[in-house]
């Protein structure tokens, strides 16, 4: 019986030693997956998937986790205003894989809008007219996100302390006229909620 018991305990011992030695392997792979990339480093990630030329990389650590990713836009420059683009795509690259979010997009960029942890993309998509929406992008966990204000308002853009505003067109009064709505993020739901403040620009 002493002979059994002890060679239980051994084997036990053996299979907590190989538990330790797979978690330690585990661990290891999952830091050097998740470890921080260089803009160079996306960049030429992406540039070797994506076969239109590349024309703006926005890089940045968009869910505040330690991790940069980069969303990049490659297509047509406009060849009569500076930082248009026309027939572009719009791709999403965090070292491990090379996502196309968008296709045949147009129009120019309105930056990287910051909250208190997260960030957010946002492209005007415009031909040059008096209306535009914007196209606006987050990470949450890793994954790119598709905002819920994206494509609903125009002229997206951090205003403020932790303040958002976007622009509607309103023909109500027999002419064109742009209704302001005031948002803030709410990061529990992931979303931007409207405050409630709104203003015309012509009253």
């Amino acid at each position: 019986m002493k002979t059994k018991s002890a060679l239980a305990l051994i084997i036990a011992f053996l299979f907590v030693l190989f538990s330790a030695a797979c978690n330690d392997a585990g661990n290891s792979s999952d830091k050097e997956n998740s470890r921080d990339y260089t803009e160079e480093e996306l960049s030429g990630m992406a540039a070797e998937k994506i076969k239109k030329p590349i024309l703006h990389t926005f890089y940045y650590d968009y869910d505040g986790n330690g991790l940069h990713e980069a969303f990049i836009i490659a297509g047509t420059e406009d060849e009569y205003e500076e930082y248009w683009y026309n027939n572009a795509e719009l791709w999403f690259v965090d070292g491990n894989r090379e996502l196309k979010l968008a296709d045949d997009i147009y129009g120019y960029p309105n930056g990287i809008q910051k909250d208190k942890k997260y960030a957010f993309l946002s492209l005007e998509k415009s031909a040059g007219g008096s209306g535009s929406v914007s196209y606006v992008y987050g990470v949450r966990e890793g994954e790119p996100v598709k905002m819920n204000v994206s494509e609903r308002f125009g002229d997206f853009l951090a205003v403020g302390e932790y303040k958002y505003t976007g622009v509607t067109d309103d023909f109500s009064e027999g002419f064109h006229n742009y209704i302001t709505t005031e948002f803030v993020f709410d990061s529990e739901e992931f979303e931007f909620t409207p405050t409630g403040k709104t203003q015309k620009a012509y009253s």
